[in-house]
């Protein structure tokens, strides 16, 4: 089942080719199962919102990660680094 594309997940993409990093290097960075790491690098699943957290955190804020889905926007105060923060009004 693919999940379509997100803007997560085209620029997940691109801060792994600027790196040289691989799907399996991904997921030891991420602490993630490589098999799961693949099924989202290749857009067939979203992350988790935890795993979402994950990716934002390694990419120093260059993959959000309210970019993998809208839904997500709204969770954003669950992670750590977002709680305090006013969502903003669309």
């Amino acid at each position: 089942m693919m999940v379509g594309p997100s803007l997560g997940l085209a620029r997940l993409r691109r801060w792994m080719a600027r790196r040289g990093l691989s799907q399996t290097a991904l997921a030891r960075l991420l602490g993630v199962d490589q098999s799961w790491c693949c099924l989202v690098a290749n857009g067939k699943r979203r992350p988790s919102i935890d795993l979402a957290g994950k990716i934002e955190r390694l990419t120093g804020g260059s993959v959000k990660a309210g970019e993998w889905s809208l839904s997500y926007r709204g969770a954003l105060p669950e992670l750590p680094e977002h709680r305090g923060r006013r969502r903003r009004e669309t």
